[in-house]
């Protein structure tokens, strides 16, 4: 069976900032940065255990949690020294080889889904905007690519069909 109906599928999934993993890759030392003007950001691509991980930091973000933080009551010189070089950042895993770009975008679409969602959920106060689980996303998946198979094979029967007919 041909591969080209699978090549694109793979997963790109947020690490929290607290992931261990990202202290042992070195991902928050980041020297690359994106051409974009309005939104100033920082990234670094690592690839570690057959994964890669995206990191970014948005400096506008950035600044806003640096000022977010001092301004607290729980305010400390320690905590501020342990946590300053993670504020304004994101970080993601994938099986894919994307460009960092790529990647930013779609964790953009991402957030404007859960923003739509949020509207649905408190402004129109709706009880349900139909989120659905991990189990029926897989689910939903596996029907795709059974689908894709039959039509495959399917159409692999109609072509040998034809040749026969020939």
């Amino acid at each position: 069976m041909n591969n080209e109906y699978f090549e694109n599928i793979g997963f790109i999934h947020p690490l929290k900032r607290s992931s261990k993993i990202l202290d042992k890759i070195d991902a928050y030392n980041m020297s690359e940065k994106l051409d974009d003007k309005e939104n100033p950001t920082w990234y670094k691509k690592v690839f570690y255990e057959n994964k890669y991980y995206y990191c970014f930091r948005d400096v506008k973000r950035a600044f806003k949690e640096e000022h977010d933080f001092m301004s607290s009551k729980k305010f400390s010189k320690e905590r501020y020294d342990k946590m300053k070089h993670k504020f304004g950042t994101i970080a993601y895993v994938s099986d894919q080889n994307i460009i960092c770009q790529k990647a930013l975008n779609m964790y953009k679409q991402r957030w404007e889904i859960e923003l739509v969602n949020d509207f649905y959920k408190n402004t129109l106060e709706l009880d349900s905007v139909k989120v659905d689980d991990d189990l029926s996303v897989y689910a939903d998946e596996l029907l795709i690519i059974g689908y894709r198979i039959k039509i495959n094979l399917k159409m692999q029967v109609y072509l040998k069909l034809k040749h026969i007919e020939k």
